[in-house]
């Protein structure tokens, strides 16, 4: 993993891998841009450039959906605390799909819930629906 930024006018592929985050009427929880312990500070995403959403469902035992992001609207977004989030190169971590990425700079809901709770929700409202067909 070298950590290098994405460009910003690369789109990024969250996967949903939890049936309770796709919601009723085909919606996504924003508890899926919350970090979960074994996140260890990344949230795992994929170029849309690089990784077809085909190969990442294969790859995934079950994704129950994904969503897009537009990098570059990711980082100009003003999150609370003046937090700073990126996105950047994650290849050859804990996946062989190519176009592996992090976002990076979440916070961490065991120290700040409430921050947590809101950049998830700042992120939700960037993400739009990608058919899995």
């Amino acid at each position: 993993m070298n950590g290098d930024p994405i460009p910003c006018e690369d789109i990024i592929i969250r996967l949903i891998g939890k049936r309770q985050h796709l919601l009723p009427g085909g919606d996504v929880d924003p508890g899926m841009f919350v970090l979960r312990r074994s996140d260890e500070g990344r949230l795992s995403l994929f170029r849309r450039t690089i990784s077809d959403i085909q190969v990442c469902k294969a790859a995934l035992k079950k994704p129950y959906g994904a969503v897009t992001l537009h990098t570059g609207r990711v980082r100009a977004t003003s999150y609370p605390g003046n937090r700073q989030i990126d996105v950047v190169e994650a290849e050859g971590e804990g996946t062989t799909i190519p176009g592996h990425a992090a976002m990076i700079g979440l916070p961490d809901p065991e120290i700040d819930p409430e921050a947590a709770e809101r950049v998830a929700s700042l992120l939700h409202k960037q993400s739009r629906n990608l058919a899995l067909s």
